[in-house]
């Protein structure tokens, strides 16, 4: 008892402190401002597919495998075009729930900044290939090239707020309790199209880069001066 009543007593001052030393705030008022900019897409992304169907999965295997080499081979000096295979699957076929088949499927993704070269290279494997999709993204260093201008103009946005509640309060300043600067997330990336396997020549598909709007939000905690 007496050890817990010692306790009690070297803890009570220092509550006492932080209550003291804690600060509350008046006239405080919470602001927000924005900054945006459309910025055209510069990146190009696509995913094609070798598939086949069939009895045999060593056949089918072999004949993905063969497909996806001679799309491989077309890629051979297109050094601005990036090339990964991401995935390799192989699936049970069923009817009327038992297996009567099998589906083997190898992906192909393609990363470009060149959408001329993207779209000629496009036409090209169509005709042994399927076109799952085609998107158009902000590059990362793009993206935070403009994000760090429009972060300095939210700022500037943000100031101008908070002088003018000041001056209309008829304060003599402020002084600032706090701020958040939010770039939000990744957008999707903006689909283009998607065509099955053509299995015959095809031309260049039209590609259109199209913008992504890129914003900046600033949300902080003024205090008003006296």
């Amino acid at each position: 008892m007496r050890y817990l009543s010692l306790l009690c007593l070297l803890v009570a001052p220092v509550l006492a402190q932080a209550q003291e030393g804690a600060e509350t705030l008046f006239d405080v008022v919470t602001l927000s401002a924005h900054a945006e900019r459309e910025v055209d897409n510069d990146r190009i992304e696509a995913m094609l597919f070798a598939e086949r169907e069939g009895t045999a999965p060593a056949a089918l295997a072999d004949a993905v495998n063969r497909e996806m080499e001679w799309a491989l081979r077309q890629l051979h000096g297109a050094r601005q075009i990036t090339a990964s295979t991401p995935a390799y699957q192989t699936f049970p076929v069923y009817q009327k729930g038992l297996i009567t088949g099998w589906r083997v499927r190898q992906t192909l993704k393609l990363d470009s900044a060149d959408v001329t070269a993207m779209s000629e290279l496009l036409g090209s494997l169509q005709a042994r290939l399927g076109l799952q999709s085609v998107s158009f993204v902000l590059s990362s260093q793009r993206r935070a090239s403009v994000e760090e201008s429009l972060i300095a103009q939210a700022l500037e946005n943000f100031t101008a707020r908070a002088q003018l509640v000041a001056k209309r309060l008829g304060r003599d300043g402020y002084r600032l309790v706090n701020l958040q600067v939010d770039t939000g997330g990744l957008p999707p990336p903006i689909p283009h199209l998607a065509m099955a396997r053509a299995e015959m020549a095809v031309s260049a598909p039209r590609l259109e880069g199209g913008s992504s709007q890129v914003q900046v939000s600033v949300t902080g905690t003024i205090q008003l001066k006296n």
